[in-house]
């Protein structure tokens, strides 16, 4: 699919950003924290402010590993 190629291409490109693992280990904590088997809407909520905040962080993702095969970050 093109539109895939051209947002991948896009990560590749920027040379500096938010490497993406750090992002998918924030949301591992937000969501073993506030989003477990017992949760609470207030939990829940501040689990919503943080991934919001997260998700705004994204347009700022860069990939820093170059390579085309086994490209653990564009994972």
């Amino acid at each position: 699919d093109s539109t895939a190629q051209e947002l991948i291409q896009n990560l590749k490109d920027k040379r500096r950003g938010t490497h993406g693992g750090r992002l998918r280990i924030e949301m591992e904590s937000v969501m073993m924290e506030n989003i477990g088997i017992y949760r609470t809407g207030e939990a829940m909520q501040k689990a919503i402010k943080k991934l919001i905040d997260l998700r705004s962080g994204y347009s700022d993702v860069g990939v820093q590993d170059r390579q085309k095969h086994y490209n653990t970050d564009l994972l």
